[in-house]
């Protein structure tokens, strides 16, 4: 498919620009979604090792010996379900783009903070900082992630989306209308060969 140079150029900038749009966007994914994923998945591991190791003392009958068993702490479950919201809003926002969250998840990680910190001054529980901290990071995050998302929309109205690559670009200005057989005839060895390329 032949195409002008000033619109080879107009993809190539278009390609340049949806590539820098999503390497920001991945680098957005992976500030707000990786901390508390590794979290939940501490979280996870060692309320297991601690099932697990209060398994082996009641299994041996260590406890005879003066090993005790010493149970989880409860307050993991606040771990599992702040962690849970973190990852809740980053699916939300990065991954699947919902447009009601992508609208207001500068508000609702402002509201975050302010219930993580209701939290640590109810519970008394230390890490609820860190979960206050990571959704305050949040905030700019998710603002910028709503511009980015803004503009990824609108160059979706663009010919050539999402690769923007003239190759596979299958439709052209004109409609294509295949030669007649004497059009075939009359036309030269090397004219055929690039007729047949480009068709």
């Amino acid at each position: 498919m032949l195409i002008d140079k000033k619109r080879e150029e107009m993809y190539f900038n278009c390609r340049m620009r949806k590539k820098a749009i999503d390497k920001k966007m991945a680098v957005i994914r992976a500030i707000i979604f990786i901390p508390p994923a590794l979290i939940l998945i501490g979280t996870v591991i060692d309320i297991a090792m601690s099932v697990l190791g209060d398994a082996a003392i009641l299994a041996t009958g260590a406890g005879l010996y003066g090993y005790e068993v010493m149970g989880t702490s409860p307050m993991y479950l606040l771990d599992i379900i702040c962690s849970g919201a973190l990852i809740a809003m980053a699916l939300g926002v990065s991954f699947f783009g919902t447009e009601y969250l992508l609208q207001k998840s500068p508000y609702i990680y402002s509201g975050l903070v302010v219930l993580f910190f209701i939290l640590l001054l109810v519970s008394g529980y230390v890490p609820m900082i860190t979960f206050a901290i990571l959704a305050a990071i949040a905030i700019p995050l998710s603002v910028w992630n709503k511009k980015l998302a803004a503009e990824e929309k609108e160059m979706r109205t663009l010919d050539g989306y999402p690769h923007f690559n003239p190759v596979h670009i299958k439709h052209t200005d004109t409609p294509f209308v295949p030669a007649t057989k004497d059009e075939l005839d009359e036309m030269s060895a090397e004219d055929r060969i690039m007729y047949e390329r480009e068709h």
